[in-house]
């Protein structure tokens, strides 16, 4: 049965029924909301050009979706850093050096999560080479080097593998931290840890109240995006700057806007100090039982300071427990600090293919621009009884199974 595609310039023109017969609802899966591919689309559009697509099976109904962005990319950004160091010096000269136009399936957001979803149902493997069809046409009409499909996880490889048949390879990309770990508060978390991580957390905590600190959380329907500032986000850019994998370069606007059409489901937390300036923020969603840690700001004076961002992420962590969420998402950076909370690391992938002459080049040095990337191993942090004694056993964090793709 032959499946064909259709492509559109926007979400907005996409039929709402043809989307929700291959997208599970919000509750479950946030960055399909149309709500939030317009966000990206609107706010973000200086970076780059987006499409949906939808294919249809052989009797016209809808069978998959997919969310397309075309971005100008350094193709070492995941490189060891003395591959970075040598582009860095070429760059001297030729300041676009290695940087080229990419062709993604997803969408410049790192949030650990692929944007296309196949219906159950469906013929996946008439799907996917319907989607590299889409793909190699539209690589063409803009002259892409690459297309990568982008943040493919855990299970989701035994499906996603059969790209390997249509040229395409798979490659590491940086692992997403969570945090599930099942307790009411970070006060009883605190409690059940073992000494040695009990005291790497108290320190930041007494800054905090030695500094007169305070936290202020508003959600989207409280009018979280009249608060957020353009000088507040130069708290983000503050992380961007010192970030050493840079992707995505998220605007004011894409905070405003996401809050504004996330109402409650979407937050913003701020750090103030004793004089009420900003000292840190955060950009929250949540969907059910999962709580996503979108994005952190920081004032770097005032992290040494304070330990304003280690600060951030106890309080988020602490408000995502008292919800009662199972999973929270952490996310793709600080791994040693987020494996020392308790967080295991999720696995994400990318399937690659060159296209014109980029073809052979990513056959032989692909490796050496992806290298593999080996998720750091759960520590055990927790003592077997809750009241701070030693016992003769431990906790430890456990790894969940990831659902696949295909809904």
């Amino acid at each position: 049965m032959s499946y064909a595609y259709t492509l559109y310039d926007s979400i907005d023109e996409v039929d709402p029924a043809d989307w929700e017969a291959v997208w599970p609802g919000v509750e479950a899966d946030p960055f399909m909301d149309p709500r939030f591919v317009a966000t990206v689309e609107r706010s973000m559009s200086n970076q780059g050009r987006y499409w949906t697509v939808l294919i249809r099976d052989g009797r016209g109904r809808p069978a998959a979706a997919a969310c397309l962005s075309l971005m100008s990319l350094d193709m070492t950004i995941l490189a060891p850093d003395a591959i970075k160091q040598f582009f860095e010096t070429g760059r001297r000269v030729f300041s676009r050096m290695c940087y080229y136009n990419v062709l993604l399936l997803g969408l410049p957001v790192s949030a650990g999560q692929s944007h296309l979803r196949i219906r159950s149902d469906a013929d996946l493997e008439e799907v996917l080479r319907t989607l590299d069809r889409a793909l190699r046409r539209l690589g063409a009409c803009n002259r892409a080097r690459l297309i990568i499909f982008k943040e493919i996880a855990g299970r989701q490889r035994k499906y996603m593998d059969k790209l390997c048949r249509l040229g395409y390879r798979r490659m590491d990309s940086l692992p997403m931290n969570r945090f599930a770990l099942p307790f009411g508060s970070f006060d009883a978390y605190c409690a059940a840890l073992k000494s040695s991580y009990r005291r790497q957390v108290r320190p930041s905590l007494r800054k905090y109240e030695k500094g007169g600190l305070r936290t202020v959380r508003v959600s989207g329907d409280q009018g979280a995006d009249r608060l957020y500032t353009d000088q507040m986000h130069t708290l983000y850019e503050n992380l961007l700057r010192n970030a050493s994998e840079r992707f995505e370069h998220i605007t004011p606007q894409f905070y405003r806007e996401l809050l504004r059409r996330f109402g409650d489901r979407a937050a913003l937390t701020i750090i103030y100090d004793s004089r009420d300036r900003p000292l840190a923020t955060s950009l929250s969603l949540s969907a059910g039982p999962v709580y996503h840690l979108l994005y952190f700001g920081v004032d770097l004076e005032s992290n040494r300071r304070y330990d304003a961002y280690f600060n951030l992420v106890y309080r988020e962590l602490d408000h995502a427990m008292r919800r009662g969420a199972a999973d929270i998402v952490v996310g793709q950076t600080a791994d040693t600090f987020k494996s020392r909370l308790g967080c295991y690391q999720q696995p994400l992938y990318l399937y690659v293919k060159g296209l014109r002459l980029m073809s052979p080049f990513l056959s032989a040095l692909g490796d050496t621009f992806l290298p593999r990337i080996r998720p750091l191993k759960p520590r055990n942090i927790l003592l077997s009884d809750a009241d701070g004694k030693a016992g003769p056993q431990t906790l430890t964090v456990e790894s969940r199974r990831e659902s696949a793709i295909v809904y």
